[in-house]
């Protein structure tokens, strides 16, 4: 009896020994498992991190691309045809135009000389540009619309999604339609430009501002401006045998060496 109960108690400790491998070998698969998905998330993640970043500055370039006026204009006017040929389309962009309807576009035109395909380590970026010009009446096309899109290729072997950025920008059309019709001469208000009046083609011009007493007791810069009341004090001369150090605008300002 006592070698019977024995071997069912050595075959009782067995079996609980098997039984606790077993579990514990199931117990590290799924931990290993576990383990390999946070591995590849991580991977996935850091993997999406560096495309969105190379998306965001290839886009970052493709915009300042698009934003040269020259180069707008030099592919409006290679679009020009016969309904709006490249004199009517410049007068139309500077709103002197006649017939401008003809002109608009009712969808985006593709730029193919501003797009453009950036790569790097297996990433692809593709941006495209494309323009519309808008033109509200007869006489005018006011403003010309650019858009860059900016997307990353998809990697299906590495889990990544394809990207996408999209920004639009208006021009005026001033800006890039025919200028030889203004006047950049000053004819009133001052001799210094400070801007340009789109309606009437002039130049907007003011005098010099002075800081300081209306009686220009202090101020012996009339030379600079022939604008200024007479009466005031002609530019100071400093004698310096070694040098000037400092020189300003008001008397007694000028510091020798």
């Amino acid at each position: 009896m006592q070698i019977s109960l024995s071997n069912s108690l050595l075959k009782s400790s067995a079996g609980m020994s098997l039984m606790s491998v077993i579990i514990g070998m199931a117990m590290m698969g799924l931990l290993a498992l576990a383990s390999a998905n946070i591995l590849a998330d991580t991977k996935r993640a850091e993997m999406t991190g560096e495309v969105s970043s190379f998306l965001s500055q290839s886009h970052t370039l493709s915009i300042y691309k698009t934003r040269s006026l020259q180069r707008i204009r030099a592919i409006l006017m290679a679009s020009a045809n016969a309904n709006c040929p490249a004199a009517r389309m410049s007068a139309c962009l500077a709103g002197t135009g006649t017939s401008c309807l003809l002109c608009a576009n009712p969808d985006f035109v593709a730029m193919p000389a501003l797009s453009s395909t950036f790569t790097e380590n297996r990433i692809v970026v593709r941006s495209l540009a494309s323009y519309q010009r808008v033109c509200t009446s007869d006489s005018s096309c006011g403003t010309v619309r650019v858009r860059v899109a900016s997307t990353s290729a998809a990697d299906t072997s590495r889990g990544i999604d394809a990207m996408r950025r999209d920004v639009e920008f208006h021009i005026a059309g001033a800006f890039l339609g025919d200028k030889s019709d203004f006047s950049f001469a000053c004819t009133s208000g001052g001799k210094v430009v400070t801007g340009i009046d789109q309606a009437s083609r002039q130049a907007k011009c003011e005098g010099m501002r002075l800081i300081g007493p209306s009686n220009c007791t202090s101020a012996p810069v009339n030379d600079l401006n022939a604008g200024l009341p007479t009466g005031c004090a002609t530019m100071a001369s400093i004698d310096c045998p070694r040098g000037i150090r400092r020189i300003g605008l008001m008397s007694g300002q000028g510091v020798c060496l």
